[in-house]
C-alpha cells in the first residue's frame, strides 16, 4: 500500500523527537516534583495516567495541561525548600559554636 493510499483514520508519527509519555520518575524530574507526589496525585485522580505493558505512562499532553492549569506563584513565595536549608544550615552553625550567637 502506497503512502497515499493509507486510511485518513491510521495513527500517524508524532514530530521528529516529540515525547508523547513519560514514566513517572521521568515525569516527576521534568516537573520538579518527587515521584512520591506524582504517585499521591495519580491516586487522587489530579493527574491521569495509562498503563501499557504493566508501566504507569503520563501522557505529555497531561502534564502541558497541569501546568497550565496550575495558580500562578506568587513573587514572595520563593523556595522554600531552599529557605528551610539556609534556616536549618543557620541553626547548625549556631549550635557548632556556642556563643556564636551572643557575640553576633
Amino acid at each position: 500500500m502506497e503512502r497515499s493510499e493509507m486510511p485518513s483514520s491510521e495513527v500517524k508519527p508524532a514530530a521528529s523527537g516529540a515525547v508523547l509519555a513519560y514514566r513517572m520518575k521521568d515525569a516527576a524530574h521534568v516537573l520538579g516534583l518527587s515521584v512520591t507526589t506524582l504517585y499521591e496525585m495519580r491516586r487522587k485522580g489530579e493527574l491521569p495516567a495509562v498503563r501499557i505493558a504493566g508501566r504507569a505512562l503520563i501522557p505529555a499532553e497531561a502534564l502541558r495541561r497541569l501546568l497550565a492549569e496550575a495558580p500562578a506563584a506568587r513573587p514572595d513565595d520563593g523556595d522554600e525548600r531552599a529557605a528551610r536549608a539556609r534556616h536549618a544550615g543557620a541553626v547548625r552553625r549556631d549550635r557548632a559554636s556556642p556563643g556564636a550567637a551572643e557575640a553576633a
